[in-house]
């Protein structure tokens, strides 16, 4: 039994290949980043502090890992929060590639559908083959993105992908992800706040959005790996239990 088991997204089609998770798969609906190392075991690991995203509200998530010191970085809401955070550091600075950690997915854990899908919205994933600084990170959740450097990234209209920079590949929905637009509910317009007119939307069940196998989507090689960054604004609807 896995407990309160939502994937905002993943790297790697199957357990023996994945390089990293980023999701809420804990109890106490605890947020984590995981790296996998060459032999496709746990490296490196934050697990965000307890009730920290629970709460029907957005949250930008961000962690940040440094392959050279096995140093692991965690923000929420622009703030550094690794020292509330349980961290375990890496062991041999490397990810998982020898394996060909293929199939990059949104909203959905190594393509399996009903098991650990997201149930909520997300917003522009970031992933950046390098450190984002504690100054440049405040500025992502500030919105002033202009300077912020960015290896790939994706505004999230519904069940359609944009990417955010030339390097981005194309994604492509599954079971179409539904467009949240935040006034349909009533509130604070956030969304519009932030200047985006949507976000996608997961039930949970089904939807999802891939990359597949796609070769310019990598994080080094078996010998040397970049840095590496990674973010989504998020918001989640409901946990619970996934057996």
């Amino acid at each position: 039994v896995v407990t309160n088991g939502y994937a905002m997204g993943s790297f790697g089609a199957t357990s023996a290949n994945r390089a990293f998770i980023f999701g809420v798969l804990l109890a106490n609906d605890v947020p984590l980043f995981q790296l996998y190392d060459d032999s496709g075991s746990v490296d490196a690991k934050i697990i965000f502090p307890a009730n920290s995203t629970n709460d029907n509200e957005w949250h930008l998530l961000t962690a940040t890992y440094d392959f050279a010191t096995e140093t692991m970085t965690g923000y929420i809401d622009g703030r550094d929060v690794t020292a509330a955070s349980t961290v375990v550091a890496g062991t041999n600075g490397s990810i998982n590639t020898t394996q060909d950690p293929d199939d990059f997915t949104i909203g959905t854990l190594l393509q399996v559908p009903t098991t650990f899908d997201w149930n909520g919205q997300l917003q522009q994933p970031l992933i950046y083959e390098g450190i984002w600084t504690a100054a440049e990170v405040r500025d992502l959740y500030l919105q002033q993105t202009d300077d912020i450097p960015t290896t790939y990234g994706w505004f999230l209209d519904g069940d359609t992908a944009s990417g955010l920079t030339s390097s981005s590949p194309a994604l492509a929905a599954s079971n179409s992800p539904d467009l949240y637009e935040d006034d349909a509910i009533g509130g604070g317009d956030w969304l519009n706040e932030k200047g985006w007119n949507g976000a996608a939307e997961f039930n949970g069940t089904s939807s999802y959005i891939s990359l597949g196998d796609d070769d310019a989507f990598s994080f080094g090689d078996s010998v040397t790996d970049s840095p590496f960054s990674v973010e989504a604004t998020v918001k989640a609807d409901s946990f619970g239990l996934r057996k």
